[in-house]
């Protein structure tokens, strides 16, 4: 049976009618859905990100929960493209030393793919309302705003898995030294290749480490180096260069304490320092002040205790790192070298000394052994042979 034309006409309309009512109904529920378990303040920034151009700049931005903030600004969790990802809003001046780290962030971001670097997909600057912003913005003239997409990162930072390194070397010490050998090395693939593209992180510690859930990885995740703020270029392997940010004191290097000089060597000094962190339950020498810990280091060559229960392989490289001679510090390449020697010997160990399966290692090295354009002397890390 054949319908007239005008019954197949009108069904088409009144099919098309509602097809456009279910799209709207869809649209009204996902509206309410993305205000849905936020606080009032969480609330006001949707608004406001709902008021601006980047709606449309950046379609199908569906903000999650709230994941922290700071002075810097906030993070969200969001869903983009069907993929789970961060979004970073940082408030800063249009002109200045805020809105010159923020270029370089989302630079390295962007430009540095591997797998141990936090990835930048997108980032839109755009400005403020005056109305929506805090008397103390307006006073520090933070009218601009930039919304970075960035990789998710699930487990939060490293600094938060302290506590899970020490259970882990408290049940069983070697599977624990193998957890945080796994941890460095996975550091040092990623400013390894910074180095050798020429960046320097300039602020290296546990908190600009994130952890990306793994579910093929031992650890349910990998790290990945993040926060490029201070980040700064450097054109020959030798080089440094002055910086009137000092990081955080409690990882910085000495000549970065001193006169502010950056260098490779720098970052190897902040890396040695993670590695006493992740093995060590707490010291009150760690509680010190910025200016006690300026002093302590600088006139009196102050270094933490390292625990002494740890295998000697792994107190040299820390102590190398420390050395006040930068010139004696290892490079990252150098040291990935030895941790992976002492991965293989303490896995070896393990394996002779229990009938467990063996931890897996998986090498992300995809830098050569030697750095292209080094050529200074460096320090040579026991073991490393």
């Amino acid at each position: 049976m054949q319908w007239p034309p005008a019954a197949n006409f009108l069904a088409q309309v009144l099919l098309g009618a509602l097809l456009c009512e279910l799209e709207h109904r869809r649209r009204k529920r996902y509206d309410r859905r993305r205000l849905l378990g936020h606080t009032s303040e969480q609330k006001r920034f949707l608004r406001s990100w709902q008021g601006t151009a980047l709606t449309s700049e950046i379609p199908y931005l569906e903000f999650g929960p709230h994941l922290g903030s700071g002075s810097f600004g906030s993070v969200f969790r969001a869903r983009w493209r069907g993929t789970q990802v961060a979004v970073k809003c940082i408030h800063h001046e249009s002109k200045g030393d805020s809105n010159l780290a923020v270029s370089r962030e989302v630079m390295v971001g962007q430009v540095m793919g591997h797998p141990n670097l936090v990835a930048t997909f997108r980032a839109f600057t755009v400005w403020r309302d005056p109305e929506q912003m805090s008397d103390m913005d307006k006073k520090e003239n933070m009218y601009q705003e930039t919304y970075m997409i960035q990789e998710l990162c699930e487990r939060g930072d490293l600094q938060k898995q302290r506590p899970e390194a020490k259970a882990q070397t408290d049940k069983d010490y070697l599977r624990g030294l193998l957890w945080v050998l796994k941890c460095l090395l996975d550091i040092c693939y990623g400013v390894e290749y910074m180095h050798f593209n020429g960046i320097l992180h300039g602020d290296l510690k546990c908190a600009n480490v994130l952890c990306k859930a793994c579910s093929t990885d031992i650890r349910g995740f990998i790290c990945k180096v993040c926060d490029f703020g201070l980040a700064l270029t450097i054109e020959d392997a030798n080089a440094s260069v002055r910086t009137d940010k000092r990081g955080t004191a409690q990882y910085a290097a000495p000549e970065l304490l001193r006169n502010g000089s950056l260098c490779r060597s720098s970052d190897v000094y902040s890396f040695g320092m993670i590695a006493w962190h992740l093995v060590s339950a707490g010291s009150k020498d760690a509680d010190m002040t910025d200016a006690q810990i300026c002093y302590q280091v600088l006139e009196l060559g102050w270094r933490p205790e390292i625990p002494d229960h740890l295998p000697e392989g792994y107190k040299s490289f820390v102590r190398q790192c420390w050395q006040e001679d930068r010139e004696k510090r290892p490079s990252f390449t150098e040291l990935r070298i030895h941790l992976t020697q002492l991965f293989k010997e303490l896995q070896q160990q393990r394996q002779l000394d229990s009938s467990r399966e063996p931890v897996q290692f998986h090498s992300h090295a995809t830098v050569p052994v030697n750095v292209a354009g080094s050529s200074r002397k460096r320090g040579e890390v026991t073991g490393s042979r």
